[in-house]
């Protein structure tokens, strides 16, 4: 995705390794954790861990994102390290007491190691797969997606692909949008919206030839060196790079 936005900000973090991260990515890694702690220990319990405990663990890991040292965080203006923390703890409150009671996890953090039709090998991991057979993925977002938002996604597809190489079978992807409003003032209380998004063959194919001209884009971008901007308004303002793209535009 960094590299179908903007070539020249992919090759800033990915080529140049200079790590920039929105403060949407705190966000999102701090909610993570404590969902992913919640979920490996629910695995042999069956039991969801307090919401105290849960809310502890994201800001935990919120500090440390913070204070780590490694990435210079962008922050919007009028948004600081209190509010977006703020954010974190209306999230994960509002996700472990309306989603996660009706998960039960079969699969967490599972990893996948394989090798893609063309040859590249393809590195992850599953987030959470439940009890229905449905692979659960959150999003901790400011605006309620728009209907059909989900059809352009490649996510899907190639988490579908992965798990039908690991187990045989096509499962159902379920997006768990947790809505936290505007980042400069988050609401009090998180509305969730849970979007099945269907996963087939078809949706399989679709994600597999999007990744494959992708993954050739930047086979070629990687041996070049040359890569071409993507400047535009939207591109340009949620971009960490602005200060070293000769290429950016305001506005």
């Amino acid at each position: 995705n960094s590299f179908v936005r903007c070539q020249m900000a992919w090759k800033f973090s990915y080529v140049d390794k200079i790590k920039i991260k929105p403060s949407w990515a705190i966000t999102g890694r701090s909610a993570h954790a404590a969902e992913e702690a919640n979920y490996k220990q629910k695995l042999e319990t069956h039991e969801d861990m307090s919401l105290s405990d849960v809310k502890d663990i994201a800001v935990s890991i919120f500090d440390e994102e913070l204070n780590s040292g490694t990435e210079q965080v962008l922050w919007e203006e009028g948004e600081t390290p209190g509010k977006t923390k703020d954010r974190v703890v209306v999230g994960v409150s509002g996700y472990h007491t309306n989603v996660a009671p009706q998960i039960q996890p079969v699969m967490v953090e599972e990893p996948v190691e394989l090798i893609l039709p063309w040859g590249t090998t393809l590195v992850g991991r599953i987030d959470v797969v439940d009890q229905d057979t449905a692979i659960r993925d959150t999003k901790h977002v400011s605006y309620k997606p728009r209907p059909g938002d989900d059809r352009y996604q490649t996510q899907p597809g190639i988490y579908g692909y992965a798990y039908q190489r690991l187990t045989g079978s096509i499962p159902k992807f379920m997006f768990d949008n947790v809505i936290l409003g505007n980042k400069k003032y988050p609401k009090a209380i998180a509305e969730i919206e849970t979007i099945e998004t269907t996963v087939d063959d078809k949706r399989i194919s679709w994600a597999l030839k999007r990744l494959k001209a992708i993954d050739r884009g930047i086979q070629a971008a990687t041996k070049s060196g040359d890569v071409a901007a993507n400047p535009s308004v939207w591109n340009c303002k949620n971009c960490g790079y602005r200060s070293l793209c000769p290429y950016g535009v305001s506005g």
